[in-house]
């Protein structure tokens, strides 16, 4: 297989999608199979198994390679958006969550169930959000009164461009619809990242994300609170990203039809992890 090779800069641990139908007309395109994460030239510690360009099963590493791994299962609605997870360690349910969607196909629930590893007993946290032009708000717990409250602020665009929580606020801006910066006042620190705007992204790997949450962009910020799935669902592939006065760099390889394969992620000449994609 011919690998081309391009370079990029950046990435950090932030916290994958809409790109455009680059293909041939009549062209079938490729299924994501399986994504692999590694850190370094470690074992991986991370593998998505896909299905119809969604996640179907995640495995995960548990601290170290002699722990083994945890199972994440995933489970969709009859509109295809993520409506339920499972994790299991040793084979028992330890963690569930449930998301309920309006007719929209905006998330208005969230609820987690926590399991004991001893006697599988059971505890329950929820999320509910309401809606408001401009502004969705989020408590926590089923009674309002004393639930933990967050504010999202979404512009004309539907895009999330404040969150805020524990009485702290999170900014976000955007450029040709991606994220440009994270400005986050806990930290007083700046994130900010560059696209690629020469090459055109094949394939669902941009995608996934939206694939399993619809069409309602701030679901990918109120399925898990910031901006790290918005990230990871570019338009563009990423460029560069520069958090604490840091770059790390990604070298990309492609196959001959051009569908990215490998993403490595390097800081000052080291490979500090990797992404391995594989398509059926």
């Amino acid at each position: 297989m011919k690998l081309r090779l391009l370079f990029f800069a950046a990435f950090l641990s932030l916290v994958s999608c809409s790109s455009d139908d680059s293909s041939v007309s009549g062209e079938q395109e490729k299924r994501l199979k399986k994504i692999t994460y590694y850190e370094g030239d470690t074992f991986p510690v991370r593998v998505l198994f896909f299905q119809n360009n969604k996640i179907k099963t995640l495995h995960s590493l548990v601290i170290s390679e002699e722990l083994g791994y945890e199972r994440t299962e995933y489970f969709y609605n009859d509109s295809g958006l993520l409506e339920k997870t499972e994790s299991y360690r040793d084979n028992m349910l330890y963690l569930k969550t449930m998301k309920e969607f309006d007719s929209t196909g905006r998330i208005i629930k969230n609820t987690t169930y926590f399991y004991s590893l001893e006697d599988q007993s059971e505890a329950i946290d929820s999320i509910t959000f309401t809606y408001e032009p401009g502004k969705i708000t989020a408590v926590s717990g089923e009674n309002p009164a004393n639930g933990i409250f967050y504010e999202f602020y979404v512009n004309d665009l539907d895009q999330i461009y404040s969150i805020e929580a524990y009485g702290t606020t999170t900014t976000a801006t955007y450029d040709d619809g991606n994220l440009a910066s994270v400005v986050s006042e806990t930290s007083s620190s700046t994130t900010s990242c560059t696209y690629d705007n020469n090459l055109v992204p094949k394939g669902d790997y941009l995608n996934f994300y939206k694939n399993m949450y619809g069409n309602f962009e701030p679901n990918l910020v109120l399925s898990n609170p910031g901006f790290g799935l918005v990230l990871e669902s570019s338009n563009k592939y990423l460029k560069t990203l520069t958090k604490l006065d840091e770059t790390y760099t990604y070298q990309y390889e492609f196959d001959e039809e051009g569908y990215p394969v490998r993403r490595k992620e390097i800081l000052n000449g080291n490979v500090v992890s990797e992404r391995v994609i594989e398509y059926q």
